[in-house]
């Protein structure tokens, strides 16, 4: 690939995104030692969501670019800001993503286990707990995108695409919802009561299913923003946990 890095178009807390020539980005990781691992994995996940027919970026590939990581995608106009799109669409979009069966992915509770055991900020007896707890939650195979959220749905109202795929994974459908709520409840208070409620109507599963989950959600977030930490541990705190 011989594009020159062009503008910064977004910015978040791992990654930067470029144009990349005149049709497509590149998603470039921030300076860390786990950075070729994750675009590998980023890139893995998009392109089978990709086979699967589901609405995401074509992917181009994974490449190395002043000493960083990153991917090339083609890139996704959007004539309403991401955090604009009407929340009904993305409900609609997340269950049609649920819908499908992924057994080949990374698993959902392993994933949580895993974040839970390596975070630093739990002491070990609650850490037992949270795993035992979690141990015992259903499994699925569903395609849990597990970062699905206003702004990681670019194009229109009627043609909408996912992003970012770094944490898809396979389970059960009600985690990921819970994990969209935790989200919304963090960054886009008001909208969390009101996609909760529409999610159910939407999907079938119940709040209780998916607040079951709130627990082991917030307790894997530990390890993934210093900055929320307190925030985070405030919320598995008023759960009893």
């Amino acid at each position: 690939m011989t594009s020159v890095l062009g503008p910064l178009l977004a910015s978040g807390n791992v990654a930067e995104v470029h144009a990349w020539g005149d049709r497509q980005v590149l998603k470039l990781y921030r300076p860390a030692p786990w950075t070729k691992r994750v675009a590998f994995r980023e890139a893995a996940n998009q392109a089978t969501a990709e086979a699967m027919g589901l609405p995401v970026p074509a992917l181009h590939g994974v490449i190395a670019h002043d000493a960083r990581w990153g991917i090339v995608s083609d890139r996704i106009d959007s004539e309403v800001p991401a955090d604009s799109v009407h929340l009904q669409v993305l409900i609609e979009l997340q269950v049609r993503l649920q819908q499908s069966k992924a057994p080949f992915l990374t698993g959902l509770k392993q994933r949580l286990a895993s974040h839970i055991d390596y975070g630093a900020l739990l002491e070990p007896r609650r850490k037992r707990a949270l795993l035992a707890g979690l141990d015992a939650m259903p499994d699925d195979d569903r395609l849990c995108h597990f970062d699905f959220h206003p702004m990681n749905v670019l194009g229109t109202a009627d043609r909408p695409v996912v992003i970012d795929w770094a944490d898809a994974c396979r389970g059960a459908a009600p985690a990921d919802a819970c994990r969209s709520h935790v989200l919304l409840e963090i960054h886009f208070t008001g909208l969390a009561p009101l996609y909760l409620k529409r999610y159910c109507e939407a999907s079938g599963h119940t709040a209780a299913e998916v607040l079951a989950w709130r627990p082991y959600i917030l307790a894997a977030k530990l390890i993934e923003t210093p900055n929320e930490a307190s925030r985070v541990l405030a919320l598995l705190t008023e759960l009893g946990w």
